[in-house]
């Protein structure tokens, strides 16, 4: 996972860490650890899936976020 991706895509759309933690049902530490350490807290496909949904990622702001 490139985090700086998706930090800007957080970013670009308005939106903070906090608000994405709360529209996926996850507490804001939890979601920071996902987001600065994805080695040992890896999104689950349907986090992904939703991460996707939400800010509308074209295909290649997908796979540029999620898989390197």
């Amino acid at each position: 996972m490139n985090s700086n991706v998706l930090k800007g895509i957080i970013v670009a759309n308005g939106d903070t860490q906090s608000n994405l933690a709360k529209k996926l049902n996850m507490s804001q530490p939890c979601l920071n650890r996902k987001i600065n350490h994805p080695e040992s807290n890896e999104f689950t496909q349907s986090e992904m899936d939703a991460i996707r949904n939400i800010y509308s990622m074209s295909d290649d702001d997908f796979m540029r976020c999620f898989f390197r």
